[in-house]
């Protein structure tokens, strides 16, 4: 894997792992229905902001949430498959799996260990540069 001159590709990796690793987590908050769908009453008496405040926290949390996921979704989509394959598996799924996990599922053969490791090593890479403009890049 070729990378651009004069990276730091171990604080890169650590970066694009830091940001990948979100993932689920955002995808939890991101999924949860925090609105009630009540219709509002109306009594004549004056809101209460703590509480207004709290639901707008908690929308807030949910956009941010769902912003961040399509950027990581959108930077993922830029790899090649294979590099897709084994970042999703690694990071993405519902499930976590290990690196003789995907060296079954993506290439099908636990063998493949080592090619995992190479594929998510320089799909970190490729992530980082595409993620944000090349945000996670040092």
């Amino acid at each position: 894997m070729k990378s651009l001159p004069d990276i730091n590709i171990d604080q890169t990796k650590k970066n694009a792992r830091k940001v990948l690793k979100q993932y689920r987590i955002l995808n939890r908050i991101a999924g949860r229905s925090l609105t009630s769908v009540k219709s509002p009453v109306l009594n004549g008496m004056p809101k209460n902001t703590n509480t207004n405040s709290i639901q707008e926290n908690k929308s807030v949390q949910v956009v941010n949430a769902s912003m961040e996921l399509e950027e990581i979704d959108r930077a993922v989509n830029n790899l090649p498959q294979e590099y897709i394959d084994v970042i999703y598996y690694k990071y993405m799924s519902k499930e976590t799996h290990t690196n003789l996990d995907i060296a079954g599922l993506v290439f099908g053969s636990i063998t493949a260990n080592k090619t995992v490791a190479r594929r998510l090593s320089d799909g970190l890479l490729l992530f980082s540069e595409s993620y944000r403009n090349g945000e996670l890049l040092v």
